[in-house]
C-alpha cells in the first residue's frame, strides 16, 4: 500500500509523523512524507485565540487531503477542532503519551518555590487560568512558538519558567529539559493532551481498515472520546479556560475536568463502564455549565 502523510513542518509534527510512518512501514506499506505549512505554523507571535484558534493547525493539512494531495495526516489530538470537514474523519488513535504538563526553569525546582513576579510562559488560556488560581504571585505571560522557540526565550532570560507538555519533550527526545512533572490531578491536562489523531477520507476504506489494525488503541480512544465530549458539551474552543483528563481500566473510565468562569473554578469528577465513555463526557459537561 503506498501512503502519502501530510505533516507539518516543525520538528515536533516530523517527529510524530516519522514514528507513525516507522509502524506503517513495518507491517508493509510504502510512505512518503509531504510537509505542509499550516497558518498556525506562519505566525507564531499572534494568540492563537485572536487568529482562529487551534484548527489553524490542521486546515491546510485538510484541505490538502480533500485534494488529494495526501492521504493521511498526523495531529496532536490537543490541536483538532470538535468538528471535522465533510469526508473526513479521525480513523486511528495510537496508545497515548504521557498526559502530563511539566515545569521548565533553570533555576527553581517548582511554582512555589519562583519568586514573586517571576514570569511564566504559556499560550495557554487553561494553563493561565490554573497558575493565577494557584500561584497569585507569579507573573503569566503570552508565548506563542515551537519547542525550541520557547527554550531558546527561557535561555535568554525573556521569562523565567515555562509550562508545556511532557508529551511534546519526550517525543523530541528533550527530558532533560524538565524541571517537575505536574500532578494531572492539580495542573488538569488538556483535552486530547499526549495523543495522537490519524485523520482520512471517508471512502478511503482500505487506508482505514489498515491503519486502524497497525495503529489504533482502545482505551486511549475513549479517554479521548469521553474528553472531546466535555469539549463540545460546553462548546469550547481556543479561548475557553478548560482541562480534561480521563483515565481507563479493564473495567471503567474515570473522567477530571475543570471549566475557568466568571465566578472561579469549576471542578468535576465521575466515574462510569466503559462503554459510556461518551454519555459520561456529556454529562461532566453540562455539569461543568452548571457551576
Amino acid at each position: 500500500m503506498n501512503i502519502v502523510l501530510g505533516t507539518r513542518k516543525s520538528k515536533l509534527a516530523l517527529s510524530q509523523s516519522n514514528w507513525v510512518a516507522g509502524l506503517l512501514r513495518a507491517a508493509g506499506a510504502h510512505v512518503r512524507l509531504k510537509e505542509i505549512v499550516t497558518t498556525g505554523d506562519v505566525k507564531l507571535e499572534t494568540k492563537l485565540a485572536d487568529i482562529g484558534g487551534k484548527g489553524l493547525f490542521v486546515k491546510e493539512i485538510e484541505e490538502a487531503m480533500l485534494a488529494g494531495e495526501i492521504d493521511l495526516a498526523v495531529h496532536s489530538m490537543k490541536d483538532v477542532p470538535a468538528g471535522f470537514p465533510d469526508g473526513l474523519q479521525i480513523i486511528a488513535i495510537p496508545q497515548r503519551e504521557d498526559v502530563r504538563d511539566v515545569l521548565v526553569c533553570t533555576h527553581a525546582h517548582s511554582f512555589a518555590s519562583l519568586a514573586k513576579g517571576a514570569v511564566v510562559g504559556t499560550s495557554s488560556p487553561r494553563r493561565e487560568c490554573l497558575l493565577r488560581e494557584y500561584y497569585p504571585h507569579l507573573k503569566i505571560v503570552a508565548m506563542r512558538g515551537n519547542v525550541d522557540t520557547r527554550l531558546k526565550k527561557l535561555e535568554a532570560g525573556e521569562v523565567d519558567a515555562l509550562v508545556l507538555a511532557a508529551a511534546g519533550l519526550h517525543r523530541l527526545n528533550l527530558t532533560e529539559k524538565i524541571t517537575a512533572y505536574l500532578d494531572p490531578f492539580e495542573m488538569i491536562p488538556a483535552v486530547g493532551q499526549g495523543a495522537l489523531a490519524l485523520e482520512a477520507r471517508q471512502d478511503d476504506l482500505e487506508l482505514i481498515s489498515f491503519v486502524h489494525t497497525c495503529l489504533h488503541d482502545e482505551h486511549t480512544a475513549l479517554a479521548v472520546e469521553s474528553e472531546r465530549a466535555v469539549l463540545r458539551t460546553v462548546s469550547g474552543d481556543c479561548h475557553t479556560p478548560l482541562g480534561v483528563f480521563s483515565e481507563c481500566d479493564a473495567e471503567a473510565i474515570t473522567l477530571h475536568a475543570f471549566l475557568g468562569t466568571e465566578k472561579g473554578i469549576v471542578k468535576k469528577s465521575a466515574k462510569a463502564p466503559l462503554q459510556e465513555a461518551l454519555q459520561l463526557g456529556e454529562k461532566i459537561g453540562k455539569q461543568l455549565l452548571a457551576g
